[in-house]
Parts: C-alpha cells; structure tokens; sequence
C-alpha cells in the first residue's frame, strides 16, 4: 500500500519511524516476520549497536538467519559472503589435507591392509600340471573327444537317454495291439503282413502290435520292436469247461423243461414250438373273439368258436336258464343265484325314515348325502395369474390392459373375478381393458355349493425414494433430483442409503414431502445432522408431479458412507 504526502513530515521523537528500522535485541531482529520487510532492508539492534542488513536470497544463518552485519569502511554489502559461523560450519565436514594421500570413495580398512601386506607370489606350476592330468582323464572317459561339460554332464545325457527309451518302451508295452491270425506274419521294412481267416492284411510296425497264432499245435506271439523280431511261445489253454459266446448252457432240450429260456439250436426251438402249439390249443384265438362280435346272427356270441369253447367248460342248458342272474345270499345264508328285478333296482326303492333330515326319504338319498359328507373335497384355487405380472409402478404410469387366468381342483357352481365379465363357471380367463393409473385389487370368489374360496391381484402406483452425491446445485430441479444414481418405488424414507461421496461432493436423499423425513440420520452408527435444504416440486420420468424434501450430508468428500433413517 502507498501513501502519498503533499509536504514533508516532520517527527520530533526518540522512537524510530517504524518498528522495523530499530530491534532491542539481535533475537528479536531475526525473529521479525519475513512477511512484513522488503527483498532487502536495512535495521539497527540496540544490544551490541550494530546496523544489519536483511536479503532474501541469503542463506538461513543459525544465529543471524537472513540477516547480516553491516561493517564499516563505507557501509559495502557483505551479503554475498561467508560469515565467521557459516565458514566454521563448512569447515567441520572436510578431511585434513595430509601429504602424500589422497581421498577416495571405498573406505580402507585396517585389517584389509594388514591381509595384503601378507601376500606373496603364487607358484601355480604344481596345479597346472594336475589341471592337465584331469583334462587328459577326461578325454579318455569320453572316447577321446572333447565335449562341452563335465564326465558328469555326459553321463547324465545317457541316462538321460536311457530313460527315455525305457519310457517309450514301457508306454508301448501298455498300450499294444493284440491280433489274432492264420500263421506267423512277415516283414518287410516298416510293413508287416499277416492274415486273417485266409484274407492278407498289412500294418505298419510301430514297436505296439503283437500277433498271436498256432503253429504245429503250439501258440506262439511275435512282436516287431524297431525292426527286432521278438517271438515266445505261449500255454494253450483247455475252455471246455467254459461258455463261449457261440454256445449256451445248456446243451440239449427235450421240449419238457420247464425252463425254456435256454434253448441252443434249432431242433430245441422246433420242440420248443410244438409245446406251444399245444398250449395254444386250449386258447381263444383273436379272429374267435371278432367274429363274435361282428356275426350277422341275432346272437352272434352264441354262433361263434368262442360260445363253443365257454360250451366246453359250461354246461349250455345251464347258462342258458341262467342267464342275467346275479348271486345273492338267500334267508338261510347260502349264496344263490337270483333274478335282478326280485332286488328292487337301485336304493331309491327301500324307503328310510329321520326325523331331523326329512328330505331324505330313501335310503339312496341317505346314502348319497352321506358319501358327499365323507368323501367331500374342499375347492381349491389351484393357480391364479396376471399378465403382465408387475404389481408396482411410478406415479404417473399406465397400465393398458391386464389378463388373468386360474385353475381350481373341482368343478364350481359359481365364480366371479372384479370388474371382469365371466360368460359361465366354466370360464377360466379374462381380460380387463380399461386403462389403470391408481391402486387397484382384483379378486377371484368361487364356490361349490358348500364352501367359497378367493385369491387377489393388486396393481399399485408409488413415489420414488431419490438418493446420490452430487455438489451443491445453483438450484434444486426435476434432472437433478431423478439425474441421482440410486432409486426405489417406496411409501416410506426409513430405511438405508449406500452413497459414494466423492471430492466436492455432498450426500443428498430426496423424498415426497408427505412422507416427512427427518433431519438427522445415522452414519456408521452415529446419530447425523442433515442440512435441510428445502422442498421443491419434482416431476418424475413418468409423468407424475409432487412436492419432495432434500437434505444432505454437512461435509463434502465422506467417501463411501451408509445413511440410516429409522
């Protein structure tokens, strides 16, 4: 700041000008706040009567700081120099120059020098020539030539070698072919040829095929390992005590065993038929069967090979005299055979008598009334659906159209469904047509006479709870509201809000006004104030207005915190 005067001041007082042109002591001196002097200033310190100066380029002295004396002989500026304290300072961490040495960057021990002053030459001429000796041994193990490595390195190149082989071997050996042919094969080069049943076949020989066969009544197998014939002859083995595929068990069957489940050849399968042609004998053929129930005859069962095989077994008169009678127990307790007529029908002809349920006045009545008591299934509704299945929506949204469609375990006498036309009880779907934007409850109500039952669908319509991070906008509107990143269809605010609050962000949660929200929360368990920052008409992606609250966290950058309303 400057301050311009119209004429000269004139100060009669022993104080200085300014606090800064004179200090009591040199502590305070280079205590003053570099904030408040020039790039370079001149002062003077009353405790030793010196006049310093101040320069902001000089280094941090430990006694004077940026300060430095000003010396006489003319007042020349010393700032550039080496106080006698600075210079001390510098000197304390050089080395004494001392003749004949120099300085170097690896430290020389002691005991370092001590070691190599005990050197002596070495005469290696003793272990050149053992060098030589083991050279000349190595050769000589290694068939004269010179390699790269060790007697070891080459030994173990041939085990390793031979391991290998060993393992190709033994991998061979498992996974072998075995075949079975005429005679001994022949090779010729990679090719072998052998024959089976007297048709020649070839194979390449590949160290994994083994061929079996017999020669002069002795087994024999052969094997080809990388063009080396391999051939050992081989136990026969007796199977006559063993079953083949080509034979059965059994090895003959006179056509009276009773287990014809083995049968060997065909002289077997001829006796076997012939039993069954017996037994078929005393059967009822299919065309028996048709023809007595397609006969032109006024009784066609009775024209027909099946009237005459029942005639073998029942004497004709006899059924005849018989026929359409059923059997009865008779007064004395035997079983008889009785006209139906003599029975009366059905029970609706034997009367029955109770005072307390008059109406059943037979015993077919009674009888019936009581079976449906006792066998009585409830009704049930076994399914009961609506399309499309959402049953919540935003405030503002519009259902078109709904269809349902149900399922019972019985049949119903009656039905009804809300707001929906049901032609008869056997209906089983509907469809409501009139656009839905409020709350509404469908039922289902059926009966069967005795009992009803029901089941419902509701369609419901909710605000939304808005929550997110986000700075302080210049006003609270619609996009920044619906624009947070969390949101839920709710009737309440309790509940919790994860929120992310980044640098410069606060935590904001928006809710309608009418749920009245609180202005404090729990944040990591602790009870929270919200700064309330108003209520604002919103209007959802939907459509649908209405007044909501926000409030927010007091401090931006939380990170990611968990906002409580209870």
């Amino acid at each position: 700041m400057a301050i311009s005067l119209l004429s000269n001041l004139s100060i009669n007082a022993k104080l200085p000008n300014v606090t800064r042109d004179q200090f009591e002591t040199l502590a305070d001196l280079v205590a003053f706040s570099e904030n408040y002097l020039p790039d370079m200033y001149d002062s003077f310190c009353l405790e030793d009567g010196k006049k310093y100066r101040y320069n902001r380029s000089n280094t941090v002295d430990p006694v004077y700081g940026k300060w430095r004396e000003i010396t006489s002989g003319g007042g020349g500026d010393l700032s550039s120099y080496y106080t006698k304290v600075e210079t001390n300072t510098l000197l304390d961490d050089k080395v004494d120059v001392e003749a004949g040495k120099g300085l170097s960057s690896n430290d020389f021990t002691a005991e370092e020098k001590t070691k190599l002053a005990g050197l002596e030459n070495y005469d290696d001429t003793a272990l050149d020539a053992r060098v030589a000796a083991n050279r000349t041994d190595i050769n000589t193990l290694n068939g004269g030539v010179e390699i790269t490595g060790s007697v070891d390195r080459k030994v173990n190149s041939c085990l390793t070698a031979s391991k290998t082989y060993t393992d190709t071997s033994i991998q061979n050996a498992i996974n072998q072919t075995a075949i079975v042919c005429d005679e001994k094969p022949t090779i010729s080069g990679t090719t072998i040829t052998y024959y089976q049943g007297g048709v020649e076949k070839t194979v390449t020989s590949d160290n994994k095929t083994k061929f079996y066969y017999t020669a002069s009544g002795t087994n024999y197998s052969t094997i080809w390992i990388e063009g080396a014939e391999f051939t050992d002859t081989l136990a026969s083995v007796n199977f006559s005590d063993y079953v083949s595929k080509t034979n059965d068990v059994t090895s003959e069957y006179t056509g009276s065993d009773p287990d014809k489940t083995k049968v060997p050849d065909i002289g077997a399968l001829d006796d076997l038929k012939a039993l069954i042609d017996d037994d078929l004998d005393d059967k009822v053929g299919v065309g028996d069967v048709d023809s007595s129930v397609t006969a032109g005859s006024d009784n066609p069962v009775k024209s027909s090979a099946l009237y005459t095989k029942f005639g073998e077994k029942v004497d004709v008169a006899q059924g005849i005299l018989n026929e359409g009678k059923v059997l009865r127990v008779n007064n004395e307790g035997n079983l008889v055979l009785a006209d139906p007529s003599a029975l009366g029908g059905d029970a609706s002809g034997v009367s029955y008598t109770n005072a307390e349920f008059a109406s059943l006045d037979n015993v077919k009545k009674a009888l019936d009334s009581l079976f449906a008591k006792v066998y009585y299934v409830e009704p049930k509704i076994n399914s009961f659906t609506m399309t499309p299945s959402t049953a919540e929506y935003e405030v503002g949204q519009t259902v078109s159209e709904v269809s349902f469609a149900w399922a019972y375990n019985k049949d119903v006498v009656s039905q009804t469904l809300t707001d929906c036309t049901l032609a008869d009880n056997t209906v089983r779907t509907a469809t409501y047509s009139t656009p839905i934007s409020s709350n509404k409850t469908f039922t289902l109500t059926a009966s069967d006479g005795e009992k009803s039952v029901t089941a419902s669908k509701s369609i419901s319509f909710k605000w939304k709870a808005y929550w997110g991070s986000a700075a302080t906008p210049a006003e609270f509107t619609s996009a920044f509201v619906t624009g947070l990143s969390g949101s839920k269809l709710a009737t309440t605010y309790k509940g919790t809000y994860n929120i992310t609050v980044g640098s410069g962000q606060y935590g904001f949660v928006c809710c309608p006004a009418s749920w009245n929200m609180p202005n404090t929360c729990k944040i990591g368990g602790f009870g929270t104030d919200l700064v309330n920052c108003g209520t604002f008409s919103i209007t959802n992606a939907s459509g649908g207005t209405t007044t909501y609250k926000i409030v927010r966290t007091t401090q931006m950058n939380l990170g990611a915190i968990q906002m409580l309303f209870e």
